[in-house]
């Protein structure tokens, strides 16, 4: 869902965007737009450029579950978004959540952001780092 600076919800901006990445054994929550990663290990989703405005704020979030690796300390995972010119010229990135724990029942992430300056197109990531699923 995205949200325009005063607030007004614009609808899901995800709307007939496939993502691509790894996935695994781990069933998606419901809903057309869901995914799972449970590679056991290494994961990472990635949607195609979506069409935003420049200096525009926006509203962005999934819904997450997992268990870290009980043999390993380092499990995390990150929803990063990442920014383009029209002419897909990388410009930056923000870690919109992160994290070191899941739980087993879905909880909702995420957080605002503010696109840059010179802002055409997005991607939105998340990374999985050693978690059991």
């Amino acid at each position: 869902t995205t949200e325009n600076p005063i607030g007004e919800k614009l609808g899901n901006i995800l709307t007939n965007i496939t993502f691509c990445g790894s996935s695994g054994i781990a069933a998606p929550r419901s809903g057309s737009y869901a995914y799972s990663i449970s590679n056991l290990a290494y994961g990472t989703l990635e949607s195609p450029e979506i069409t935003v405005s420049a200096s525009t704020s926006y509203t962005v979030y999934a819904y997450l579950r997992g268990e870290l690796d009980a043999h390993d300390s380092n499990g995390s995972w990150i929803m990063r978004v990442k920014y383009y010119t029209s002419s897909g010229t990388f410009l930056s990135q923000t870690d919109v959540s992160t994290g070191t724990s899941l739980t087993t029942t879905w909880t909702q992430k995420g957080g605002t952001i503010t696109t840059p300056v010179n802002t055409a197109r997005m991607r939105v990531q998340f990374i999985n780092q050693t978690n059991a699923g």
